[in-house]
């Protein structure tokens, strides 16, 4: 982090200031000059990695990747610890990119930053545990947005669920670039725990996938705990859940699917509120 605000990382434009006639040019967009502001906070892909990070970040509203750290500091250390560990593992990231061609993957990104950042933690908590509540504190509370659009050639799906009394109903909802609604489905059944039900949904969301073109797929929820078991390889499940959270790893290797993602309840209001009427009202339908 000292590195990246004292400018001394060799990005393209570092490098260009001492070589004659270096390209400047970023690597992952091609489209401006690599420096400290556009590497970390402008470029269109760092854009939507950090949306779709555990901090959910909002690019535009800061001026400069200075801000965006200084946001993290004032606002708490969790914060900030999750931060920098995003940053470190975007840099490396870019670096495969560059010297290997190795493509970026969001996922990936997220999952080593988490094991960097359990790793830190791990020098204060129990040995061998992720502290989720960490993780959501840093993520939840210091940036609210509404649900935002994929990119063009993106489809999203948030899914969500609504669990009483041992009853459940889990939907999915697909919406475009543009924000159009493409089609939902909500499901109900009976089972015992809300992880279990949260895991429906997410697969329910996956499989939903396949009903429409073979566009790239972007799914949301708001179960934190899901979302990491899911994306983390090396993460464990209780017992009773683990043929799920395989079923759904499985989905996404073998499908379009290229990220997901844990976001606020705010940002998967519509999800949230067909589960819950596809609960109250014992629906169980698809709309495409």
């Amino acid at each position: 982090m000292w590195r990246l605000i004292s400018n001394a990382l060799p990005l393209r434009s570092n490098i260009g200031r001492h070589i004659k006639g270096f390209d400047r040019t970023c690597i992952l967009c091609g489209l401006s000059e690599e420096d400290n502001d556009h590497l970390f906070l402008k470029c269109s892909v760092v854009k939507n990695f950090w949306f779709y990070s555990p901090l959910g970040v909002r690019c535009d509203v800061f001026g400069s990747v200075t801000e965006l750290i200084d946001s993290w500091v004032s606002h708490n250390e969790e914060a900030y610890k999750l931060g920098a560990c995003l940053i470190w593992n975007f840099w490396k990231a870019r670096n495969r990119k560059y010297f290997d061609n190795e493509d970026m993957c969001f996922t990936k990104i997220n999952k080593a930053a988490l094991r960097c950042l359990n790793d830190y933690s791990s020098n204060f908590l129990e040995e061998g545990t992720i502290e989720l509540e960490i993780i959501n504190s840093a993520s939840t509370s210091s940036y609210t947005f509404q649900w935002v659009p994929p990119p063009r050639g993106v489809k999203k799906i948030n899914v969500d669920a609504a669990f009483k009394d041992n009853k459940f109903a889990v939907a999915a909802v697909a919406r475009d670039s543009m924000g159009s609604f493409l089609g939902c489905i909500t499901v109900i059944g009976i089972t015992d725990s809300v992880e279990t039900v949260e895991l429906h949904a997410l697969i329910l969301g996956l499989k939903f996938s396949s009903r429409f073109d073979n566009n790239p797929c972007w799914l949301e929820g708001d179960s934190l705990k899901v979302i990491s078991w899911v994306n983390d390889s090396s993460s464990k499940p209780p017992w009773r859940l683990e043929n799920q959270v395989f079923e759904a790893r499985s989905i996404i290797t073998n499908s379009n699917t290229q990220c997901v993602s844990f976001v606020r309840r705010s940002c998967n209001s519509v999800a949230d509120l067909l589960a819950h009427f596809a609960f109250q009202y014992s629906v169980e339908d698809v709309w495409v």
